[in-house]
């Protein structure tokens, strides 16, 4: 029998690269604001869609704004 490694979430670390980064509902604009983000706070990243990141659930940022 092989020897079969888990399968491990592919997360990645960032920074915020901005003053003030709102952080979304969804992976849009049109999505309505959690809270905001400060310049130098670091966060993890689950999932990338469409130029957004997801922070945590129901948590999104724009990519534009964090760099990993």
């Amino acid at each position: 029998m092989a020897n079969i490694a888990p399968n491990k979430p592919k997360y990645s670390d960032g920074v915020v690269t901005s003053d003030r980064v709102n952080v979304l509902k969804g992976p849009g604009t049109r999505y309505g604001v959690v809270k905001a983000l400060r310049k130098g706070e670091h966060v993890t990243i689950y999932e990338e869609k469409s130029g957004w990141y997801r922070i945590g659930t129901y948590q999104w940022v724009s990519a534009t704004h964090i760099k990993k």
